[in-house]
């Protein structure tokens, strides 16, 4: 789990950013370093104390909690894919990030031909599930690829695309 959890997390880096300060995210939660939701975890007491004093957390706090963050996401994965185990590294971590960002419960039942399709090991159908609507019609960007940088080829859907796709 090492490797998995090293390549999870540097994707959480680029993608998120350690921000010592807490912030509004995109969906309006409050958050702090790479994207640990402080609405839906508190923080251990010395860190609340520490931002409560200085108003922010020290990188070494960042790391801790972007660990956190990254084998909750891996924990997510273990239990609603059956052979995620099994799959490439790059598919796991591919995978495992995008639980991060939407939230295990919408990976489920938000992203339903996506999920059925990732737990039929169908790489090209999930691909391309997380960016077009209406499956492999291909008629328009997904909400979630259009939110997430539109159609740009470094863009976070666009990097994950790739990553399930290839593995």
């Amino acid at each position: 789990m090492s490797e998995l959890l090293d390549k999870l997390k540097a994707l959480l880096r680029v993608d998120e950013g350690e921000r010592l300060k807490p912030y509004r995210d995109t969906q309006g939660h409050t958050t702090i370093c790479d994207g640990f939701n402080l609405d839906a975890h508190p923080l251990s007491d010395e860190m609340a104390s520490c931002l409560r004093l200085t108003g922010q957390l020290t990188h070494d706090m960042c790391e801790t909690l972007l660990d956190i963050t990254a084998r909750a996401a891996i924990k997510d994965c273990e239990e609603i894919f059956p052979h995620y185990a099994k799959w490439t590294l790059n598919r796991q971590a591919a995978v495992a990030d995008f639980t991060f960002n939407v939230g295990e419960r919408t990976v489920e039942h938000g992203f339903t031909s996506f999920f059925r399709a990732l737990n039929a090991e169908d790489w090209q159908r999930a691909a391309d599930e997380i960016k077009y609507v209406n499956g492999l019609t291909k008629a328009q960007l997904s909400p979630y690829w259009i939110e997430l940088h539109g159609d740009r080829p470094d863009s976070r859907p666009a990097r994950t695309y790739k990553m399930i796709l290839e593995g």
